[in-house]
């Protein structure tokens, strides 16, 4: 029964609270611009925290912020630097002659001690800041041009919202790997972020892209530092005083997509970690807050397992093994809760499906980008596994950055066998074994979870060898 309840029944509950939050949203989507103009527009402060980022990128991300239809002399960008000193004197340079092309007011500062990581950053960023908002922003980014005049339009019209939330869009669709993320992306923010809206409950913010009034921001005392996960941590803290947030769909953020799978999987570990973190550092808040419905809570929490059903699956095959071995095993079981977890996933699939239709994406192509992601996740396992026991027997993370820019292209000498070679091959051996074990004891059905495993492992082994 817990085998069937690892294996099928969690990953699929998951998938159906997407396809149902998914239908919710398709009725709430804001995709109307908001024509109420702004007789005095407030000064606006984004803050950047960069270290030993790509030259390359800053061009591209400053740009997009003097293009925006915010007026410059309302703006002030600071670039909280962590790198070394000498790279950092360089980058002073280089972006001061980038202010003066483009007409940005600039301010540059260099930690020498670079507490708290990109929290600190964040924090120290806050503490310079003199606009009324503070909008989050990655160097990688490249926002749309009316996207924070629709935020602050939201937040000045409505003063019990003290955070927007801008949707974030794929900026690169240029490998396999990022174009399926591009299509997972689309549809998160169609499930997630629209469903969430659409029920009226708070959504977290995102790392990037969300606008915040900076006394609301001075009230929590900034970021927790001694968080990974910034965003979410901060989300926590903010529902649960009664805070209320917004999403904006019709404009956003442009975000940068690792390319290949070894930047997707620095990325997910350090996401896998933060999201259980920030659960079990912050779970009180939620719970004891007066300010939040039942399902405010129950939902919330939800979201922040997001990572859970993948940790389900692992130790669904672990022991699934073990029954097998033990000859404990009811296959009749396992069949039933498979054919609900089927139904469950067909649901989501239609649903999947029918968000990337109305952009007008092929059913094909949505099915090719699912079974990529699919695959790739599978892959990933292990890893997210052991991030996510990482986070709850608080070991300690040193935060990693995703690479950016042509960096995060680099694949490295194809000959090379790395830990991913290693982990891929140890595990397609293993999922051959216990089939095979299966087999032999006459558990036929219970081959299907070994297969299909497989399957996806070798998928990710042949079309990825050089990235992993």
């Amino acid at each position: 029964m817990a085998t069937a309840l690892l294996i099928a029944v969690l990953p699929s509950l998951e998938l159906l609270f997407h396809s149902l939050l998914y239908f919710k949203g398709l009725k709430s989507t804001n995709s109307r611009s908001i024509t109420d103009s702004l007789n005095n527009k407030p000064l606006v402060s984004i803050i950047i925290p960069v270290k030993n980022e790509p030259f390359e990128l800053f061009e591209r991300a400053l740009k997009s912020i003097a293009s925006m239809t915010w007026p410059k002399e309302k703006l002030e960008v600071i670039i909280i630097s962590d790198d070394d000193k000498d790279r950092s004197l360089k980058l002073r340079n280089y972006v001061n002659s980038l202010a003066s092309k483009l007409n940005l007011n600039i301010i540059f500062y260099h930690r020498d001690q670079p507490r708290g990581g990109r929290t600190g950053a964040l924090n120290d960023g806050l503490r310079l800041a003199h606009g009324k908002y503070i909008i989050t922003y990655d160097i990688d980014n490249v926002i749309e041009p009316n996207a924070l005049e629709e935020a602050i339009k939201l937040l000045e019209q409505d003063s019990d919202k003290v955070a927007i939330v801008l949707r974030w869009k794929p900026l690169n669709m240029d490998t396999r790997v990022s174009e399926m993320q591009a299509y997972a992306l689309d549809y998160l923010m169609d499930s997630l972020y629209r469903g969430f809206q659409g029920l009226g409950l708070p959504v977290f913010p995102l790392g990037s892209g969300t606008v915040y009034r900076k006394d609301k921001l001075l009230e929590l005392n900034g970021w927790d530092e001694a968080r990974i996960q910034d965003d979410m941590e901060i989300g926590i803290r903010m529902f649960s005083k009664g805070y209320r947030t917004g999403f904006i769909d019709n404009a956003g953020i442009r975000v940068e997509l690792p390319p290949t799978i070894k930047a997707l999987r620095v990325q997910q570990c350090r996401w896998s970690y933060g999201a259980m973190d920030a659960l079990l550092s912050r779970l009180r808040y939620l719970l004891m807050s007066k300010n939040l419905s039942f399902k405010a809570k129950f939902l919330s929490i939800v979201f922040l397992l997001q990572y859970t059903p993948v940790v389900a699956v692992t130790f669904g095959i672990i022991l699934l093994t073990l029954s097998i071995i033990f000859n404990l095993l009811i296959e009749e079981v396992l069949f039933t809760l498979s054919v609900l977890s089927v139904i469950f996933a067909s649901l989501y699939i239609y649903s999947f499906i029918h968000a990337h239709r109305l952009r007008g994406r092929s059913t094909w192509s949505s099915l090719v980008m699912l079974g990529r992601s699919g695959a790739a996740v599978t892959f990933l396992a292990p890893w997210i596994t052991w991030y996510t026991i990482r986070a709850i027997l608080r070991i300690p993370y040193r935060y990693v950055i995703t690479p950016k820019g042509k960096k995060a292209y680099d694949v490295g000498v194809s000959k090379r066998i790395s830990s991913g070679h290693i982990v891929g091959f140890t595990v397609a051996i293993l999922l051959i074994f216990f089939a095979l074990l299966a087999l032999v004891k006459g558990y036929y059905f219970a081959v299907t979870p070994y297969i299909l495993f497989l399957l996806a492992i070798t998928y990710v082994l042949y079309r990825w060898w050089n990235e992993l």
